[in-house]
């Protein structure tokens, strides 16, 4: 089986994947992180290019339907897709946080639709801030538990999740998902707590690649992901491993932002900014300047004190004043939606 991971950096990775390993994962996740059991439906929002399609077709391994649909989620209304999960009586649905996202800025009410058979929300895709997810369980109610994932193309499953047992807190994901040996590892190999470190996996599992394709040697595959921590799988993101065991993610360690000796990821500027309702959607970039270059940004009209205020507040003092710009130079390429 194989998979094309474009990532982040470098060449794209052609990835090889074990049958067996792959079915494994997707099982236990239907069957324990899901808990999907027969006669439930899983309509995932996907597309059969991603790993997501392999979790809907997953759900077929625990006697459950596979839900598919054809369409855009929020055409003709940005309620759609919640319009489907009510009329097919979904038990499971799996969206994204920009989905979630455009619902909360268009008003969207989930009082509106028959939801009774709707038991979780899996959300994955981006970052979750923690307004968007409260924004979600307060309109979930008690109907229905949101289960925040986290995994990546190369195992094709999710390195931590939640499960019907495991509490939920906004912002974070519950528990490392079963038989994944998660750590946090600061940049001395030595695991941290309650601090940003990488997110590696200690262990072997099931579903990860056999090999990189035209890769003589394995020399890719092992810089890939065991030349940061020899021996350890490193994954390339920032997290945080709290003491009761719940995890946040941070954003990709090789995109991250360091102000004034702080690291931090995109989430801690985009869940602030996105939170705001006249902001759509919103970018993070680090740029290193000299002090020459410090004032040469574009006029950005509608970049208020507001907007200043409410990066400050939400993510700490660690922001200066002058360190918040706008910049009116960038836009959006052809097919950027």
């Amino acid at each position: 089986m194989g998979a094309v991971l474009l990532g982040t950096t470098g060449r794209p990775k052609g990835l090889v994947h074990g049958h067996g390993g792959v079915v494994l994962e997707q099982l236990k996740h239907s069957a324990f992180h899901l808990n999907l059991r027969a006669g439930d439906r899983l309509l995932w929002y996907t597309t059969p290019s991603w790993m997501l399609w392999n979790s809907l077709v997953g759900a077929l391994l625990v006697g459950a339907t596979a839900v598919c649909y054809d369409g855009s989620p929020a055409f003709p209304r940005p309620d759609t897709l919640w319009d489907q999960a009510a009329r097919l009586g979904v038990t499971v649905l799996g969206t994204s946080p920009a989905y979630l996202g455009t619902c909360r800025k268009a008003g969207v009410r989930l009082a509106g639709h028959d939801l009774q058979t709707l038991a979780r929300v899996g959300v994955t895709g981006s970052l979750f801030p923690a307004e968007l997810h409260r924004w979600l369980a307060d309109e979930l109610g008690h109907r229905a538990q949101v289960v925040s994932s986290s995994g990546g193309t190369d195992v094709v499953t999710a390195f931590v999740s939640a499960t019907p047992i495991t509490p939920v807190w906004a912002g974070e994901l519950s528990a490392p998902c079963l038989g994944v040996a998660l750590d946090s590892l600061a940049a001395d190999g030595k695991p941290v707590r309650n601090a940003v470190g990488e997110l590696v996996v200690r262990r072997p599992m099931p579903s990860m690649p056999v090999r990189f394709w035209n890769d003589p040697g394995e020399t890719r595959y092992r810089d890939a992901y065991f030349g940061t921590f020899p021996g350890v799988w490193c994954h390339g993101d920032w997290i945080t491993v709290t003491d009761r065991g719940s995890v946040l993610i941070h954003g990709r360690s090789d995109a991250t932002l360091n102000r004034h000796g702080v690291r931090m990821g995109s989430s801690d500027i985009c869940g602030p900014v996105e939170a705001l309702d006249e902001i759509e959607e919103a970018l993070v970039a680090g740029v290193e300047q000299t002090p020459d270059q410090a004032g040469r940004h574009g006029a950005w009209a509608n970049w208020s004190d507001r907007l200043r205020c409410q990066v400050r507040f939400r993510a700490g003092r660690r922001f200066r004043h002058q360190t918040l710009r706008g910049s009116a130079d960038l836009a959006p390429t052809p097919g950027d939606s």
